[in-house]
């Protein structure tokens, strides 16, 4: 595989995590399409600040990570900026090597410890122009379930990873809040127009959701496909299909 030749690194500094969401839709419509685009909300920020003495949540209140890659890049670099040439948004000055760091510290972290009992980060997908909604709603379902909430995001592809989790010392059945917050967040998903994973899979924890979003018919064929390939049921046995 052969790298690119050209990589151009920006870090977008927005003063909230809605303004950061609208920010790639914004990238979007002017048709710009980076290798990658990462969002990473206040909360993360300041995880990503304790694990790397850093103080970037200083600077506002969400990130975008781009980068943009190929012969093109210093062109493309050019039309985001003048695409947000007046919004409330700073981004970092060209060749900057502190783009190419937090990309690199988002890359190597989730933002967040492993998941535990009272820590649980989802997967779900859901069509750029509908983010700026699915965010208004998780906002929203978690302080009805009084749970906290932290998001990353592979923003590029509407690839959201909202983790939720709860301090079991605080309010009742911290536990049953949590799942609901969770299974929550999923069904939201799926109102917009979204799919309960975007890249990882459903695997174990979400066999029992993938009835949300496919019919029993495509489950069924979905089977017989897999009992054609493995009638002796020995491949990743126990799993969704």
């Amino acid at each position: 595989m052969t790298l690119p030749r050209f990589l151009l690194d920006l870090s977008m500094v927005f003063p909230s995590l809605e303004a950061a969401v609208e920010g790639v839709q914004q990238i979007a419509k002017s048709r710009i399409q980076p290798a990658i685009l990462e969002l990473i909300d206040y909360s993360t920020i300041c995880v990503l600040d304790q694990q790397y003495s850093t103080d970037y949540a200083s600077l506002g209140g969400a990130m975008l990570l781009v980068r943009l890659d190929g012969y093109g890049a210093e062109r493309e670099e050019a039309v985001v900026r003048d695409a947000f040439m007046s919004s409330d948004v700073q981004l970092s000055k060209s060749g900057d090597a502190a783009a190419t760091r937090l990309i690199e510290m988002r890359r190597t972290s989730r933002g967040d410890t492993k998941d535990d009992a009272y820590r649980t980060g989802e997967d779900v997908a859901i069509p750029k122009s509908r983010m700026v909604e699915y965010v208004h709603r998780l906002q929203d379902l978690a302080r009805e379930e009084n749970v906290n909430m932290r998001m990353i995001s592979h923003a590029g592809d509407g690839n959201l990873h909202p983790t939720f989790f709860v301090d079991p010392t605080e309010g009742e059945q911290p536990l049953a809040r949590l799942h609901r917050a969770v299974e929550g967040s999923v069904k939201e998903a799926l109102a917009l127009g979204g799919t309960i994973t975007g890249e990882h899979g459903v695997g174990l924890i979400k066999k029992d959701w993938l009835a949300w979003e496919q019919s029993d018919e495509v489950l069924q064929l979905q089977h017989q496909i897999k009992a054609l390939l493995d009638p002796l049921n020995i491949l990743n046995p126990g799993k969704a299909i």
